[in-house]
């Protein structure tokens, strides 16, 4: 999925209009892999679409481009018992939900599938006390984030701003990072993000306070609302709040986007508190399934703008995102919310409220039950008149604000995704597990492990047990959420000061953002040696089927730990014989109903030395 592109930055009307109506910006497609060897994938036809990744910068004068692979899970079939969502969108990855469910999909009328705000993010506020020698132009469609007047435009498929809001955290990529082309604050619109806005009164104390934009995708952005004026607020309002986001791109067809984040609204008197922040677009969910059944809900909205707690301009709302649903059989409901969200109300009267944002787009081959795309109405100025004694006619009105637009509802609609064919494939795990191991330090445990791949995941879950079989958590580490890429953690468990323990176990759990688990492991570290005694393993047969030899030659006899283990580091058996000195056999029977795949046999002394074999279950 391509994201970036070429548009107009000149600082006239036609700021942040695509040039490049013809290029990739939205185009996704299909494929299949071949074959992988390291970092390289290799695929079953050649691509349709050109793909670029290109860095932003000014000296150059190029703008970001991206694009993201999305692995696609495969399910025999999916109930939902539980709400399902998806990592937030970041700047690089995140943002979709797409899988495809061979034998169904059972939805629920109480748990549903949601990536509300988690698509394009809203322009982040900022509290600005202007910049001398500005000069005021209420036109001015651009500005840099580093003077210090104006407010942040959204994050669109045009680009990302510097000051970007997430719906809980400010960010702030540098100053070297503007991320539009001319800067990224102002009142400009680009491309589906809202624009900031231009201050009234830039180069005093930026506090004429007029309001960000909403966000598109199949509906326009809402204007922002207007900046105060110092001698008749209600008459000789200055019209330079933000820019409605727009969408402008020839083949809408084949094209999906994020929700476009809406602007920020400027602000000098917010000091502590919730700033004027633009509200984050919705994600996006593609889902074929040969039949739905139950009552599947999709929620894909765009969130509000915020009020600032102090007497500033409120921000724009962010825009429903883009779902798809297909199915060729069922009856169950389909209900689909990809609606804009609504304008942020200014902190006082005569300052511009947020524009609203437009709604989303529903492509389906069938009319679900429920599919709005609505669009996200305008903020209101506020009640707070103090100082101002003839802002009276300005309580509570748009001041400019305008809502967004309707968005898109495409039914029975004969997509390409269509023509996918579905293969028989359970539970495509979220994370490709390369190692995991550890070894002792200095009376710690250091942990190490490295993935090829992570797919929507949340964090790491390290578990520590005294016996390999009762396991309760030690720590956390946060993953890389969505990557190609290779990732590599660590972790340390400090003070194994415990004369009693002569060995530990540890296992890797991997959670994802629908709370799903993924077992690895089990390694295990020795603490403390006593007497050496030495001891051989073997089974047989490998493969086995309903039942297995074990094969134990010890010099010393004792008592032992058997274990055995799934791949996934699921404990299936546990034994503890005593062993004669010399050859032993171990015979575990009745193993016919276990599945079919690798078992681990782990065999530990009374020293903690332990051996392991790898076995095949036909």
């Amino acid at each position: 999925m391509q994201d970036g592109g070429t548009m107009d930055t000149t600082n006239t009307g036609n700021y942040g209009r695509k040039v490049d109506t013809t290029g990739n910006s939205g185009y996704y497609e299909w494929a299949t892999v071949k074959s992988k060897t390291g970092q390289s994938i290799t695929l079953n036809h050649a691509l349709k679409y050109k793909y670029e990744n290109q860095v932003f910068s000014v000296t150059n004068k190029t703008v970001k481009k991206q694009y993201q692979i999305v692995r696609v899970p495969q399910f025999t079939r999916w109930t939902l018992t539980k709400n399902y969502t998806c990592a937030p969108w970041n700047g690089s990855s995140g943002g979709i939900i797409v899988a495809m469910v061979q034998n169904g999909i059972t939805g629920s009328a109480t748990y549903k599938i949601n990536v509300s705000g988690k698509g394009f993010r809203g322009g982040g506020g900022v509290n600005l006390t202007g910049a001398s020698g500005y000069g005021i132009n209420w036109t001015y469609q651009h500005s840099l984030s580093t003077k210090a007047c104006n407010s942040s435009k959204g994050e669109g498929n045009g680009g990302s701003p510097r000051y970007t809001w997430n719906g809980t955290v400010l960010a702030d990529s540098g100053s070297t990072l503007e991320g539009y082309l001319q800067g990224s604050f102002g009142r400009g619109a680009a491309g589906n993000a809202g624009g900031g806005a231009t201050d009234g009164n830039p180069n005093n104390d930026n506090g004429y306070n007029s309001g960000g934009a909403g966000g598109a995708n199949g509906g326009y952005g809402g204007r922002g609302g207007d900046s105060w004026h110092l001698f008749n607020p209600q008459a000789n309002q200055h019209p330079c709040g933000g820019s409605g986001g727009r969408i402008q791109l020839k083949d809408m067809d084949n094209r999906i986007f994020l929700g476009g984040g809406g602007g920020s609204g400027t602000s000098n008197n917010s000091t502590s508190g919730t700033q004027s922040n633009g509200g984050c677009g919705g994600g996006i969910v593609m889902l074929y399934a040969d039949s739905i059944n139950g009552t599947l809900r999709i929620w894909s909205n765009g969130l509000d703008g915020t009020m600032p707690s102090g007497t500033d301009a409120g921000g724009g709302g962010g825009a429903g995102g883009t779902v798809m649903v297909y199915k060729n059989k069922g009856t169950g409901l389909i209900r689909i919310n990809a609606n804009g969200g609504n304008g942020g109300n200014s902190g006082y009267v005569c300052h511009g409220p947020g524009g609203g944002a437009g709604g989303g787009v529903i492509y389906s081959n069938i009319v679900p039950d429920t599919q709005n795309v609505y669009l996200g109405v305008n903020g209101l100025t506020g009640f707070n008149g103090s100082g101002c004694s003839n802002c009276a006619p300005c309580v509570n009105t748009a001041y400019g604000s305008t809502p967004g637009g309707v968005g898109i509802n495409r039914s029975s609609y004969n997509h390409p995704l269509t023509s996918v064919t579905l293969t028989s494939s359970c539970n495509s795990l979220p994370v490709e597990m390369l190692s995991f191991n550890g070894e002792l330090v200095s009376n710690k445990t250091e942990l190490y492990w490295a993935t090829a791949m992570e797919n929507n995941s949340s964090h790491y879950i390290i578990e520590r047990s005294s016996d390999g079989e009762n396991f309760e958590p030690i720590g956390t580490v946060e993953s890389n959420h969505n990557t190609n890429n290779i990732s590599k953690y660590s972790f340390t468990n400090a003070n194994l000061n415990n004369p009693n323990l002569y060995v530990l176990y540890y296992r890797l759990v991997n959670q994802d953002y629908n709370g799903e688990k993924q077992y690895h492991g089990v390694i295990t570290i020795k603490l403390k040696r006593q007497v050496q005694n030495t001891f051989g393993l073997n089974a047989f047969p490998n493969p086995f089927q309903n039942a297995l030899n074990i094969n134990v030659f010890v010099e010393q006899a004792g008592y032992f730990n058997v274990f055995l283990y799934s791949s996934t580091g699921v404990m299936v058996q546990k034994l503890n014989p005593n062993f004669e000195q010399g050859d032993n056999i171990l015979k575990l029977s009745e193993l016919s109903s276990l599945p079919s795949g690798l078992y681990i046999i782990s065999v530990q002394n009374q020293d903690g030395d332990t051996k392991l074999l790898k076995l095949m279950k036909n």
